[in-house]
């Protein structure tokens, strides 16, 4: 075939215009496809921790880790679980990384319950707030003290017993569970504490008669198990006979009935395992040594009924650091509290006469208001205090005064008691003094020196026995000084040994050591 040179040249034209419509074709078909194609979708992991708080401090411990997974760059979808007793703090979601290194950590608090008590008799303890999953101590059972007629018998919830161990999950209140204390015939007391198998309350009943009372102290002497005995349920009594229960060691308590008026001498003496006693307001003496060595009595409170507290009554109680006294005994006998070494503070009732050692011994006591009523106080009365600093009198009190914490008679002629609790070292006695009482300074262990005025002419018994530093005692007047072991020479000044005083460190000698039980006198 013959092509000619015209036609040839329309079709070189042709094909090239179809390869440029190609190109641009192909050009504009590979930039669309290039800007409408989307990026490429990149996913990660992240972590979810879950956090609880602790049961014993307020840090938080990691219960569990979760692995999710989400777009880069987009937040965390984490959620919080449900755990018993916990609740969710407020927390925020994180940007997820490309590395896997986001974290979203859930901290749970434990809920807060409250655990109360509820009691019919006696304190219950106070509230308090707990946290989930505590544990009960023996410290949160408490064993309540047993009431007249009722006895502890343990605390329930929902009428199940508690014991030490049980897991607080909700607000709870422990109630109080009380037993009736039987009454007991007078018949079939020794039968009872034969078949004791515990330390017990035993309510009596019925009327008593003296020889009753006597065999009822007689079994609980011989019991293995001690006693709290209460005879306010019975009759027939009008006193508790001197010595019934002296010596009873397994006699825990006693309630006296109404009944009774008198405590007679020795009642109670040398019940060692005595912890509590309950005087009724009929009551208007107690005896000579009636709880005299009732080692475990640690309070007392003795009616307003009562006008005689006898000498002796409550010696050697040295448990004993608690006294209420009536507001208008006439009577506190001699040595009554002597030995009562936790006895700390005692308010003096409205009484003429404190007697001869009544306070004597009481080495916890550290201060002593005497009221206006007091006319008479004995020899003695606060010697051996050793914790005693201050002795405070009643400005109208007519016959006693206290001049810086220091017991005088009204016009201060007479030095009666010299606190041995006081921490001055040196001590002036003023010039009004003529005398120095019994065992005025007995027992002072920081006073290392003493100046006696001219004016003193009579020293008491023993007045610085005990008074371990001292080292100077200096008179202002040395000459003719005597000294006796005779109370009556010394009341009549004669008859006693001329003694040279003029020495200080030979005179403490003298008083301290060489004659410590001996008067002295001035002619």
């Amino acid at each position: 075939m013959t092509i000619s040179k015209s036609w040839f040249s329309y079709l070189t034209r042709a094909f090239a215009l179809s390869l440029c419509t190609g190109l641009l074709l192909n050009f504009v078909s590979c930039s669309d496809s290039s800007t409408s194609q989307d990026p490429k979708v990149v996913t990660s992991t992240y972590t979810v921790k879950h956090l609880l708080q602790n049961l014993q401090d307020d840090n938080y411990t990691e219960e569990a880790a979760e692995q999710k997974t989400g777009t880069y760059g987009t937040q965390t979808a984490a959620a919080a679980k449900t755990y018993e007793g916990f609740t969710a703090k407020t927390f925020a979601q994180e940007t997820i990384q490309a590395d896997g290194s986001t974290v979203v950590e859930i901290y749970y608090d434990r809920n807060t319950y409250t655990l109360s008590y509820s009691t019919e008799y006696g304190d219950a303890p106070s509230s308090k707030p707990v946290k989930y999953g505590y544990v009960l101590t023996a410290e949160d059972l408490p064993v309540l003290s047993e009431t007249r007629y009722y006895f502890f018998n343990g605390w329930f919830f929902d009428g199940a017993p508690i014991v030490p161990g049980y897991t607080v999950k909700i607000d709870i209140t422990l109630t109080a569970l009380w037993q009736e204390i039987p009454k007991v015939p007078k018949e079939n007391f020794s039968a009872v504490i034969a078949a004791l198998t515990e330390d017990s309350t035993i309510i009596l009943s019925g009327e008593l008669t003296d020889s009753d009372l006597t065999a009822i102290a007689t079994a609980i002497k011989g019991s293995s198990y001690k006693v709290n005995l209460d005879l306010s349920q019975t009759t027939g009594l009008t006193s508790i006979p001197a010595s019934t229960f002296m010596d009873c060691s397994k006699l825990s308590g006693i309630t006296i009935p109404d009944s009774v008026t008198s405590i007679k001498d020795e009642a109670f003496s040398g019940c060692k395992s005595l912890s509590s006693v309950t005087i009724p307001d009929s009551v208007t003496s107690i005896g000579w040594a009636a709880f005299r060595g009732c080692t475990a009595l640690s309070s007392v409170t003795i009616p307003d009924s009562v006008t005689s507290i006898g000498d002796n009554a409550f010696q050697s109680c040295n448990s004993l650091s608690s006294v209420t006294f009536p507001d208008y005994v006439t009577y506190i006998g001699g040595y009554a509290f002597d030995g009562c070494t936790s006895l700390s503070s005692v308010n003096i009732p409205v009484v003429p006469t404190i007697s001869d050692y009544a306070f004597c011994s009481c080495t916890s006591l550290s201060s002593v208001t005497i009221p206006d009523s007091v006319s008479s106080i004995g020899d003695n009365a606060f010697s051996g205090c050793t914790s005693l600093t201050t002795i405070t009198v009643d400005s109208n009190n007519a016959y006693y005064s206290s001049i810086n914490g220091i017991l005088f008679n009204k016009d201060a002629t007479a030095l009666i008691t010299y606190p041995a609790g006081k921490q001055s070292a040196a001590y002036t006695i003023p010039d009004s003094v003529t005398s120095i009482g019994y065992n005025a300074f007995r027992g002072c262990t920081s006073l290392s020196s003493v100046t006696i005025p001219d004016s003193v002419t009579s020293i008491g018994w023993a007045a610085f026995r005990g008074c371990s530093k001292l080292t100077s005692i200096s008179f202002k007047d040395t000459t003719t000084w005597y000294r006796t072991y005779s109370s009556i020479n010394w009341n009549n000044k004669t008859g006693g040994t001329e003694t040279d005083v003029s020495d200080p460190a030979t005179n403490a000698t003298y008083f301290k050591d060489t004659y410590p039980g001996y008067y002295w006198y001035k002619l």
